[in-house]
């Protein structure tokens, strides 16, 4: 039997000269929790047969800044839940339930990065298949899951950038965490995927500044540094997260967001390293506080630990 397969974004299947006018037998969105309705019913529109697949403890789709404004949303009688709507989250909630499926088994992330995604942001549902420690994570940092926690330091706290914020502290702690991770991966002579994740524009560049000086001498690690938002979908052996915040107010900014937690945490396949200061996160006013229940859980359960970073 033959087929033929398009492949092709949502949005840009239109750009192909006559595609609206080709009847398709099936038509599969991946990331669809992520695409605005208008977006996925491109695809949907000359299509027989659908099969949406997405995560709604994901982010949402991506919305201009303008349009969150008060005033616009009043004039145009949109709600602010109605720009996060999506087609695959109203599908999900009105479909019968034989036409849903939920995948429980996770097959990418060390068991141990498995059960604190499962427990923290699915309630438990998640199982992971059975896999052994890498090398390079053992001899770094010991576990799959450490959180060095910078709450003993002075130089700790965040400092506003424009209209982002940066943290000098943390980006000097995660070059010197790529340092050791080249050194093991030397000695080992194994290549090894490294992103680092910030929810700030502002603490990516600081760290860019930091590190590329440096880039050359780390010939067995291939680091990207992006931001949460950007890297959702992708994936790396190893995933360092920079907290960034950490200020007199209490204020979590972007860390109230669990879909964004969610995703930054979820990206590794054998380790999860998060920087961050700890008594800041337990002691914040904002909610919700979904990384106050990752250190719960790191407290709590093996293969995790919390190192506190001395002066």
């Amino acid at each position: 039997m033959r087929s033929d397969v398009v492949a092709a974004t949502c949005v840009g299947l239109v750009g192909v000269p006559g595609v609206d006018q080709v009847p398709f037998d099936l038509c599969i969105v991946d990331e669809a929790s992520k695409a605005t309705p208008t977006e996925v019913l491109v695809p949907l529109a000359n299509s027989k047969r659908w099969v949406l697949v997405g995560d709604q403890r994901q982010l949402p789709p991506f919305v201009e800044h303008a349009l969150d404004h008060p005033d616009l949303l009043r004039r145009f009688e949109i709600s602010p839940g109605d720009l996060h709507s999506t087609l695959f989250a109203t599908l999900a909630e009105q479909l019968p339930t034989a036409c849903k499926v939920q995948l429980t088994n996770q097959h990418r992330m060390h068991p141990t990065i498995g059960k604190l995604i499962s427990d923290c942001f699915y309630d438990g549902t998640l199982t992971s298949s059975v896999r052994d420690i890498s090398s390079t994570v053992q001899v770094a940092f010991d576990v799959p899951v450490v959180w060095y926690d910078t709450s003993t330091l002075s130089d700790r706290r965040e400092r506003l950038s424009g209209t982002s914020v940066r943290n000098f502290r943390e980006a000097r702690i995660i070059a010197d965490l790529l340092d050791r991770l080249q050194f093991v991966a030397g000695r080992q002579s194994l290549t090894v995927s490294v992103v680092v994740l910030t929810g700030y524009d502002a603490q990516r560049r600081e760290i860019l500044d930091l590190i590329t000086a440096q880039e050359l001498e780390r010939v067995n690690l291939h680091v990207r540094v992006a931001t949460v938002d950007a890297y959702q979908g992708q994936e790396a052996d190893i995933a360092i997260f920079s907290v960034t915040r950490s200020n007199m107010a209490g204020d979590l900014g972007f860390l109230r967001s669990e879909e964004r937690v969610n995703v930054a945490l979820s990206r590794a396949r054998d380790g999860v390293v998060i920087i961050g200061d700890v008594s800041f996160i337990e002691g914040a006013s904002s909610r919700p506080n979904p990384l106050a229940t990752v250190i719960h859980h790191i407290r709590l359960n093996g293969g995790c630990v919390l190192e506190r970073v001395e002066p």
